[in-house]
C-alpha cells in the first residue's frame, strides 16, 4: 500500500475524507459517496489481501440486515485497489467500553 496521504482524492465515486486507521493489510478510511450525504467506511486492502476482504464481504452479507451488524453498501474486489464500503459508526465499541464499566443485559444487547 501506498504511504502517501489519501484524504482529498477520489476512488471510484468515493470521496475520501480522511485515514481512520492502517496496517500491512490495508487502510480504513471515513470516505463520502458523491451525491449521497452520508458518511460511510472504507475498506481498501491491497491485492495480497484480496481474498480475506472477499471473504469479509461474504460474511457481512450473510449477517446483512441485523440490527447490531454493520451493513455493506459496495465493494470492488476487481479494483487495483480493492475495497468494500460499510456503515460508519459514530462511537467505537471500545469508547463505550471506556465510557461504561458495566452494562446491564438489554444494554449490551442494543
Amino acid at each position: 500500500m501506498a504511504s502517501a496521504p489519501l484524504a482529498g482524492t477520489l476512488i471510484d465515486n468515493y470521496e475520501i475524507l480522511e485515514e481512520i486507521a492502517t496496517s500491512p493489510r490495508g487502510h480504513v478510511l471515513k470516505v463520502k459517496p458523491q451525491g449521497v450525504n452520508r458518511i460511510r467506511v472504507m475498506k481498501l486492502a491491497s491485492q495480497e489481501n484480496k481474498e480475506r476482504l472477499r471473504h469479509e464481504k461474504e460474511c457481512l452479507e450473510k449477517l446483512g440486515g441485523h440490527p447490531n451488524i454493520i451493513d455493506i453498501y459496495d465493494a470492488n474486489l476487481n479494483a487495483e485497489r480493492p475495497y468494500i464500503i460499510i456503515d460508519f459508526a459514530e462511537q467505537s465499541l471500545r469508547s463505550l467500553l471506556n465510557q461504561h464499566s458495566q452494562f446491564s443485559t438489554n444494554e449490551a444487547f442494543e
